[in-house]
């Protein structure tokens, strides 16, 4: 798992693993409360986005360290495109950006990204069993920040 970091500098942070068998994959969290390295942090406000991302076998990502994206490079072989998994620790909207708040408060969920118009796009809860992992080398963000 990857978790796009972007209040302050931008980043990418890994916690989490996933394994693939066939056509499905699982993905395994080393705890269920994210720790604050992987969370955005607006005032007193968390919020985690994490990107589930394949990478080559033999060429594994320090766990849990901050990864810079040009480290990913060549690295990866599948993605879910357009989907995250979210962790709200949003207690009360900000300005243009209340999103979040229709996510469990406290939790990881899954979301699927949706294009707003705007400069950004907004994470809806979807479910999981909605999250495909696609082969592809490309990477392709939701664009939420």
């Amino acid at each position: 798992m990857l978790w796009s970091v972007s209040s302050g500098r931008d980043y990418v942070y890994t916690w989490g693993s996933g394994t693939t068998q066939g056509s499905t994959f699982e993905l395994t969290l080393p705890s269920a409360t994210a720790p604050e390295d992987i969370l955005n942090k607006y005032n007193d406000t968390r919020l985690g986005v994490g990107l589930i991302v394949a990478i080559k076998d033999g060429e594994p990502l320090p766990p849990q360290n901050m990864v810079l994206e040009e480290r990913l490079s060549g690295q990866t072989v599948g993605q879910t495109s357009n989907h995250g998994l979210i962790y709200n620790g949003f207690t009360q909207p900000l300005e243009d950006f209340d999103w979040p708040l229709a996510f469990e408060f406290g939790a990881f969920s899954c979301g699927v990204g949706e294009e707003t118009g705007e400069t950004f796009d907004i994470f809806v809860p979807a479910p999981c069993s909605s999250i495909v992992l696609e082969a592809t080398d490309q990477i392709d963000w939701v664009n939420w920040t």
